[in-house]
C-alpha cells in the first residue's frame, strides 16, 4: 500500500509540475525563445527527468530542455492523447535516451484554445529507486505495470528495457479482474503466494509480493522457540519439583531406616532432627517414644522379671502436601506396640512375680506421662 501511495505521490509531483509549466504565459506563446528558459529550468529541478519539452499541433517539437535537434513525435500516443485534451502517459524506448521511459504529457491551451502540447521523460530506473521496486526478503519483490500491463519498474532491468508483457502473471489476472489488496495465488510451480495489489488513477497497478513460505518463516520459527522454551520450562519445574519432594522425603527415609533397625531389636537408635517441621517433630516423639521403649525393657529387667518371647511393632507415618494442595499442614504419627510373656517360678511366690512385670508396666506408663521412675533415695529436682 505504502508502495502505491509513493507511485502516486511521484506521479502527481511530476504532473503538477508540467501543468504549471503548461499554463506559464512563455509556454503558451509557444515562442521557442521563451519557452526553453522555462524547459531548462524544469528539468534542473527534477533530476529524475532527463528531457521537457513542448510540440506544436502536428507533434514537431518546439522547444527542449536539451540541445538535441527538434524531433518529430507525431506518432507516439503521448502526444495524440494530450492533443486530445487527456493527461497521458506512455511507456516507451526514449528516442533521446535510447532507454526506456515514462512520458507523461498534457495539452497547453491559450484560453479554450489547443495550441500544442507538454511533455515530460523520466528514465524508469530513476522511477523504480523513487518507489522502492526492488526485492523484499529472499525471494519476494515489487513491480509496476501501466495500464497496457507492460513492465515499468522491476527488480530485473532486462524486463523494463524490454517493456515485457506482465499480462499473464496471476497478480496482474486478479488485478484486472478488479480484485485489489490482500490477495493469495499460486503460480506455475505450484508456489503459493502472498501479494498485495493496487491500482492507480491512470489505471497502473503496483504489486508487492511474496512466498507464503517465507513470510511465515519467522512465525514457524517463533512457534518453534516457543515450544522448545515450553519444554524447558517444563524441564526445569519436573527437575525443581523432584528435588524437592527428594530433599522432603530424604528424612523421612532416614526416620523409617532408624524405625526398622528399632523394630529389629537395635533400641540404641535415635532418628536425627534436622528440623523444626513436622518431620522434626515426628523424629523427636519417635525418639521418646524409642526412650520409652527402653525404659520398658530397663524396668523389666531392673525388677528382675523373667520374660519371653518379646515382641512388638514400631509404626510412623508422615504426609506433606504439595501442588495446589501445599497449603495443607503436614502430619506425623508414631505407634508403638510392645508384647511380652512373663516366665513364671511356680516354686517361687506368684504374688511377687507378678508385681515386678506390674511395676514394670506402671514404670513405662509413669515415662509416657513425663514422670520418669526413680531409684529409691534419688529426688527429682
Amino acid at each position: 500500500h505504502n508502495t502505491a501511495e509513493n507511485i502516486e505521490t511521484w506521479l502527481d509531483l511530476n504532473v503538477q509540475a508540467l501543468a504549471q509549466l503548461a499554463l506559464s504565459p512563455g509556454i503558451i506563446s509557444m515562442d521557442p525563445e521563451q519557452q526553453k528558459p522555462l524547459l531548462e529550468a524544469m528539468d534542473q529541478a527534477h533530476p529524475s527527468m532527463y528531457l521537457v519539452s513542448t510540440t506544436d499541433l502536428d507533434g514537431t517539437n518546439i522547444a527542449r530542455s536539451d540541445e538535441a535537434e527538434p524531433k518529430d513525435y507525431s506518432d507516439r500516443a503521448w502526444v495524440n492523447g494530450a492533443l486530445a485534451g487527456e493527461l497521458t502517459f506512455q511507456v516507451l524506448i526514449g528516442r533521446t535516451s535510447g532507454e526506456p521511459a515514462v512520458v507523461a504529457s498534457l495539452p497547453i491551451l491559450d484560453g479554450n484554445e489547443l495550441v500544442g502540447v507538454a511533455m515530460f521523460a523520466s528514465d524508469l530506473d530513476d522511477m523504480a529507486a523513487a518507489v522502492r521496486a526492488g526485492t523484499i526478503g529472499e525471494s519476494g519483490y515489487t513491480f509496476v505495470i501501466n495500464e497496457q500491463d507492460q513492465i515499468v519498474a522491476h527488480p530485473d532491468p532486462e524486463l523494463v528495457a524490454t517493456q515485457a508483457d506482465a499480462g499473464s502473471e496471476p497478480a496482474v489476472r486478479l488485478l484486472r479482474q478488479g480484485t485489489l489488496g490482500n490477495v493469495a495465488f499460486e503460480d506455475q510451480a505450484g508456489q503459493t503466494w502472498q501479494a498485495h495489489v493496487d491500482q492507480l488513477e491512470n489505471g497502473w497497478g503496483v504489486i508487492v509480493q511474496r512466498p507464503e513460505g517465507e513470510l511465515l518463516r519467522p512465525i514457524r520459527t517463533v512457534r518453534v522457540l516457543s515450544w522448545i522454551l515450553i519444554a524447558l520450562g517444563t524441564l526445569m519445574l519436573v527437575t525443581l519439583t523432584s528435588l524437592a519432594i527428594r530433599q522432603s522425603v530424604r528424612p523421612i527415609s532416614a526416620l523409617t531406616d532408624t524405625a526398622t533397625a528399632i523394630a529389629g531389636g537395635d533400641l540404641s537408635r535415635e532418628a536425627v532432627v534436622e528440623s523444626e517441621d513436622e518431620i522434626g517433630a515426628l523424629a523427636r516423639a519417635f525418639n521418646s517414644m524409642t526412650g520409652q521403649l527402653r525404659t520398658l525393657i530397663g524396668s523389666l529387667e531392673s525388677q528382675v522379671a523373667e520374660v519371653k518371647a518379646v515382641g512388638g511393632t514400631v509404626t510412623s507415618v508422615t504426609n506433606e502436601s504439595f501442588g495446589s494442595m501445599a497449603d495443607q499442614p503436614g502430619g506425623a504419627e508414631v505407634e508403638i506396640r510392645a508384647s511380652w510373656t512373663p516366665q513364671i517360678d511356680e516354686g517361687a511366690d506368684l504374688e511377687s512375680q507378678a508385681r515386678s512385670h506390674v511395676q514394670a508396666w506402671l514404670d513405662l506408663m509413669c515415662t509416657a506421662a513425663g514422670l520418669t521412675p526413680l531409684p529409691d533415695g534419688v529426688v527429682a529436682l
